[in-house]
């Protein structure tokens, strides 16, 4: 299945009165990160303007997990996107599986999109 579509498709649904992006460019403190699919408000867009890297990170920070990539390397993106201002970051693995995390840990499920699956 084509995860990043689907998160795609399914995070348009879910969060109103903002866009869906993939692969938006965010200027973090260990250089230029590019989430797979993020969620940028308008206040976001209206702030941030069309010009990329975003000096800041969109609100949702989506990274899709292939088994290539190395947990030490996805818990530094994360952390990477937090200090640079996101509200979330979520992993969706290559199973479908969701993680999501909030600048304090791990949840349960989304805040920000709480009808967001769990598995998808």
């Amino acid at each position: 299945m084509n995860w990043l579509a689907w998160a795609r498709v399914e995070l348009s649904t879910l969060a109103d009165k903002g866009r869906v992006a993939t692969e938006c460019s965010v200027q973090t403190s260990q250089g230029v990160r590019v989430p797979d699919v993020a969620w940028l408000s308008q206040e976001f867009l209206q702030q941030q303007g069309r010009s990329t890297p975003f000096s800041q990170a969109p609100e949702i920070c989506v990274e899709i997990i292939s088994p290539s990539n190395r947990q030490a390397e996805m818990d530094e993106k994360r952390d990477l996107y937090f200090a640079a201002g996101a509200q979330e970051v979520w992993f969706c693995h290559d199973d479908g599986h969701m993680e999501f995390f909030a600048p304090t840990g791990p949840l349960d499920k989304s805040a920000f999109v709480p009808a967001f699956p769990l598995q998808i």
